[in-house]
């Protein structure tokens, strides 16, 4: 009878971002505005110095440094954009998409800056400070073309610095993937060199000693009251059977395993419930397993499932069996509980069964625990936690 309260959790796999790329426009109008107060702020040094100052000090400085301040960072924007929406509308030419930003900026800026000598200047006043002003006033506004133009080719530049690092990221995961699919091609051939290995030595190997188990039987009617000749055909039988049974391990590990086409919880239930059925043992199987272990660590789990129920089934005499598998802040448990007649581990010969389970948890990076004494049944314990390597060799 098999009874397993089972709680699974899945997780979906997060979706990489969706890469877009546009210009910085918030950050190039603040390059431009910082360095458009730049040039504000020495123009209105300047203005003092000429005693050209229409407005109280501190009203002028602050006009004059927010002005152009505003004014470089919209020219810088409007340059940047212009340029960006002649691009997606198919010029493909740089240097034809630079030409007429920078003539449209200098138009714009023409106008402006005549609209600003008339306002700030008329016919309070004289000629000559009215030039000074015409022409500072372009000479600033110059400069903020040329500095947005030059901010903006470097940002372009870095754009395209950053597409280039996204390219070597992608090709890279290309060659990771490609590697991934050469490695899987090669475990897959290894798989089918194993699974022909497998049936050659069920079909031919294993048949050729059941051959000789059988031919061996007939023997003692010959052989009866020879000591000498009985001694032999009992460490014949013996021989051959060892050997069998070596043979049936070595095919259960070549076999394909059931995990290539079912997922480690599908195995267990398959195969605890078949041990149940077979043994007539109540097994109670619990499962709060999340994915978290590596293909191979999966495999670990489910071998060393396979013989401590073997072990039990040749050795405990037990009533009651417990299977747990729980997953929990990153660490991996597995529990395997009978309630048989038990043994005790430091005294116990360590048959294979024991040593497989050993050297699977070592390989796998597990650290595996047995906790057993006469009359008290036995537990079996493997755990894999995130802090725990995989041991080669």
């Amino acid at each position: 009878m098999l009874k397993h309260p089972k709680k699974m959790h899945f997780k979906k796999p997060a979706e990489p971002p969706e890469q877009t790329y546009k210009p910085g426009y918030r950050k190039i109008f603040l390059i431009s505005a910082g360095a458009g107060a730049g040039f504000g702020l020495v123009a209105a040094v300047i203005f003092m110095n000429l005693e050209l100052v229409p407005w109280p000090p501190a009203l002028f400085f602050t006009v004059m440094i927010i002005g152009v301040a505003v004014y470089s960072g919209l020219l810088g924007l409007g340059t940047t954009y212009l340029e960006d929406y002649l691009r997606r509308k198919g010029m493909s030419n740089h240097f034809q998409r630079l030409a007429i930003s920078f003539g449209a900026a200098f138009l714009v800026s023409l106008a402006v800056a005549y609209g600003i000598t008339i306002i700030a200047g008329g016919a309070e006043i004289s000629p000559a400070p009215y030039w000074y002003m015409l022409w500072s006033t372009l000479a600033g506004i110059a400069f903020g073309i040329i500095f947005a133009l030059f901010n903006y080719r470097a940002e372009i530049i870095r754009q395209k610095i950053r597409i280039l690092e996204l390219e070597n990221r992608r090709l890279a995961e290309l060659a990771l993937r490609e590697e991934l699919l050469r490695e899987a091609a090669r475990n897959l051939a290894v798989t089918e060199e194993r699974n022909r290995m497998a049936r050659e030595l069920h079909d031919s190997i294993t048949q050729d000693i059941h051959g000789i188990l059988y031919s061996l039987r007939p023997l003692r009617e010959v052989l009866s009251g020879n000591q000498q000749g009985m001694r032999i055909l009992n460490h014949l039988e013996e021989t051959a059977a060892n050997a069998l049974q070596e043979l049936r391990r070595l095919v259960m590990e070549l076999s394909p395993s059931p995990l290539e086409d079912r997922s480690l919880e599908e195995a267990l239930t398959l195969h605890c419930d078949l041990f149940a059925r077979r043994t007539q043992v109540e097994l109670n199987l619990e499962l709060d397993y999340n994915g978290a272990l590596q293909p191979d660590q999966e495999m670990a789990v489910y071998r060393i499932t396979q013989e401590a129920l073997a072990n039990i089934q040749k050795h405990a005499e037990a009533g009651r069996v417990a299977v747990s598998l729980q997953s929990k802040d990153g660490a991996t448990c597995l529990s395997i509980t009978d309630n048989g007649k038990g043994f005790e581990p430091q005294t116990a010969k360590k048959g294979h069964g024991l040593t497989n389970m050993a050297d699977r948890a070592r390989q796998s990076g597990g650290r595996l625990e047995i906790k057993s004494a006469p009359l008290q049944g036995t537990t079996v314990i493997l755990r894999f936690s995130k802090d725990d390597h995989h041991v080669t060799g």
